[in-house]
């Protein structure tokens, strides 16, 4: 405390990402230091991931919350307000879901096994438009957290497909069928770190139909890479 703390939250005010409220010094909470949140919502954003069930049969899928509140919240902060700060809170909420996930022996935890995280793909123009890609860039947040894990971003979506608003779950599979892109080299790459004992998970920011993982997932096994579970930051 003290009116020097006091004069800098009123001249330089940290509004809270999620909610708007001044998030003064309380984002210490649930172990998000220095992003600005308030105590409420950090730790409403460290609640524990569930397993969610979006029609995935081959890859279990994990939210670290739902469509809603501040898990919403801190995603629109990043995708539609491109607050750089929201899409690191996102990379440590994902840091925590795998450390708790991997306590419980539901996912390997990178210091003890190599893992790749492969973000969901997105069109490159879309990426652009939002100052960069934040699935890839909360993935580094989380590998940056905890040492042994490596991004690899190999997927993307042609510019010509179609926003997947409003599409049913099928139409979003056959456009992710025609329109998704992976790296030839780099894939490669993922199925000998694979074939070495690698462990592969795919990341998202929203899970809706799990048509993108589904696809996903789909395409790496065809390509020798099987992908032991999917991490999204919410899932409406």
């Amino acid at each position: 405390g003290g009116w020097i703390e006091t004069a800098a939250d009123l001249l330089l005010r940290n509004d809270c990402m999620c909610c708007g409220r001044v998030a003064e010094r309380a984002s210490r909470a649930g172990g998000l230091a220095g992003a600005a949140l308030c105590v409420d919502c950090a730790l409403e954003l460290t609640v524990a991931p569930q397993r969610i069930d979006p029609r995935v049969p081959s890859v279990p899928v994990f939210a670290c919350g739902p469509y809603g509140g501040a898990h919403r919240a801190i995603v629109l902060a990043a995708k539609d307000h491109m607050r750089a700060p929201a899409t690191k809170v996102i990379g440590r909420v994902w840091a925590g879901a795998v450390e708790y996930l991997a306590a419980g022996g539901e996912l390997p935890h990178p210091g003890l096994c190599p893992v790749a995280l492969v973000p969901a793909p997105t069109r490159r123009a879309a990426a652009k438009a939002r100052g960069g890609d934040i699935v890839t860039a909360a993935a580094r947040e989380l590998a940056h957290a905890l040492p042994g894990a490596q991004v690899a971003a190999i997927a993307e979506l042609d510019d010509r497909a179609p926003d997947a608003v409003g599409l049913s779950r099928l139409q979003r599979r056959a456009s992710l069928a025609e329109n998704l892109r992976l790296s030839r080299g780099d894939i490669r790459k993922l199925a000998e770190f694979s074939r070495a004992g690698g462990e592969v998970l795919i990341v998202d920011d929203v899970c809706t139909t799990g048509a993108t993982i589904a696809q996903l997932a789909l395409a790496l096994a065809a390509r020798g890479v099987p992908v032991r579970a999917a991490l999204t930051a919410c899932h409406a």
